[in-house]
């Protein structure tokens, strides 16, 4: 990957405020509409057979035109459910997509870091040898440098949780 330091993530604070209003108002439209289940929950859920919806639909249909009720399975609510259905994957699909762009600027901006680090390391190292005051200076870099990564916990996994 190459290095620019050209990544377009500054945000100001008031974009920072835009995104977090944003964010807060998505999240108050979903959270009354949204569930989250347990996995064992999910687990026993019934996953129904693709391309099911018109079998469901007409169903309804013909339960619908010969009156029927059962208790606990509501006739509008299928209706609901189909729209649902149909609605959330395409939701799912821009989230999975803004959250993959996220997490790569997040691996991008990481790599630049790491690079930028590495570049100005190296040459204040070399600039140390001559300097004792600056090698004094470095000496915490120098032993964090030094750690193995092997078993280091602290060492970041890609995902952007870094240390902060």
């Amino acid at each position: 990957m190459p290095v620019d330091n050209s990544l377009p993530v500054n945000f100001t604070e008031e974009e920072r405020q835009q995104l977090h209003n944003a964010l807060d108002q998505f999240k108050s439209l979903l959270d009354p509409k949204l569930i989250s289940l347990q996995t064992k929950e999910r687990r026993a859920a019934l996953k129904p057979r693709k391309n099911c919806e018109s079998m469901i639909a007409r169903c309804a249909k013909l339960a619908r035109e010969r009156n029927l009720t059962l208790e606990g399975h509501d006739l509008d609510w299928i209706r609901s459910g189909l729209y649902l259905r149909q609605q959330l994957p395409n939701l799912k699909l821009e989230l999975d997509a803004l959250s993959k762009q996220i997490s790569d600027t997040i691996t991008a901006v990481n790599s630049e870091l790491w690079s930028s680090f590495l570049a100005y390391y190296g040459v204040l190292t070399s600039i140390a040898q001559h300097d004792a005051s600056l090698k004094t200076e470095l000496k915490p870099i120098a032993e964090f440098m030094s750690l193995t990564r092997k078993g280091n916990k602290d060492d970041d996994d890609d995902d952007g949780a870094g240390d902060e």
